[in-house]
């Protein structure tokens, strides 16, 4: 019998974006490119041909979906549609696979929404932040000010879900300040090697974030909730409904979502073990966690 969720369904998207003009390259292994969009935003796109494997679209595409049914902050995704004549014209447009440089396949990519308004700013490219006069992104803070992002308790609600999702890409974040005054908050990006530890010998510490400042207020199992009993909860429809909208071309498989989703509803219990096992692994990652119940 199928659990009662109390999760949000999220809407699909119709149609695919209109990609309109290629602003620049993005750092990453995955060659992604910061395009302009017909619906007035900006997104960091995913391509087809990227080095990392056509799966990764799917599974950014997924991943998103699932981590907003959680209510995480993930940066919304979309399906986008790169013209084939925009790839020709424009002359950054290219993945570099040594010694070659190959044309951006064109067609349906993923495309993850900018976190700050770019068409109101110059933008300006920092090795550590991009800023504009409508906000300010940082690929890091300082460990003395981590502890001031205003959700940094989400970083236990991701940890919950890369281990769920088996993310053997480690969590990626960037730290987006609005305005001056306000606080930063973490956005979590990158959920494109979600689910290959499904496929793949899978070492749960390769799911935490790098700077573990982040967990140091654990100190029970109770520090992740409500996400770890969200994720317990969920029930397929939630799952199905978080797939519909995955261009069918993403995947080489016809059945491979199918099992996927059958997959992540038969590991959803598992989350609470692997918690226990992260913490028995390093008394570095949750200095803190004094409950001695496992």
């Amino acid at each position: 019998m199928k659990s009662q969720s109390t999760m949000k369904r999220t809407a699909p998207a119709s149609s695919p974006l209109i990609a309109l003009e290629q602003i620049r390259r993005m750092r990453g292994g995955a060659q992604s490119h910061l395009m302009r969009c017909l619906d007035g935003n900006y997104y960091v796109v995913k391509f087809p041909n990227n080095p990392q494997g056509i799966d990764v679209l799917a599974n950014e595409f997924l991943g998103g979906r699932i981590a907003e049914l959680l209510g995480l902050s993930v940066s919304p995704g979309a399906v986008v549609y790169v013209d084939p004549e925009l790839v020709r014209l424009s002359e950054e447009m290219y993945i570099l696979k040594l010694p070659d440089k190959v044309p951006c396949q064109a067609g349906l990519c993923f495309g993850s929404r900018f976190p700050i308004d770019l068409s109101k700013g110059q933008f300006i490219d920092f090795p550590d932040s991009v800023p504009t006069s409508h906000g300010v992104v940082h690929d890091i803070l300082p460990d003395k000010f981590l502890g001031d992002v205003e959700n940094v308790a989400e970083f236990l609600g991701m940890l919950v879900f890369d281990l769920w999702t088996c993310n053997s890409g480690g969590r990626q974040v960037v730290f987006v300040r609005k305005e001056s005054h306000l606080p930063c908050s973490a956005q979590m990006i990158d959920q494109g090697f979600c689910f290959r530890g499904y496929i793949e010998k899978f070492n749960a510490l390769r799911s935490t974030y790098n700077r573990w400042r982040v967990y140091k207020n654990v100190r029970s199992i109770d520090a992740f909730e409500p996400w770890l009993t969200l994720v317990e909860q969920i029930d397929e429809e939630a799952l199905a409904t978080a797939a519909v909208g995955i261009p069918n071309c993403w995947y080489a498989d016809n059945d491979a979502l199918g099992n996927l989703l059958d997959r992540l509803y038969a590991e959803r219990n598992k989350v609470r073990e692997l918690l226990f096992s992260l913490r028995n692994v390093t008394d570095n990652l949750f200095p803190n966690w004094i409950d001695g119940s496992c």
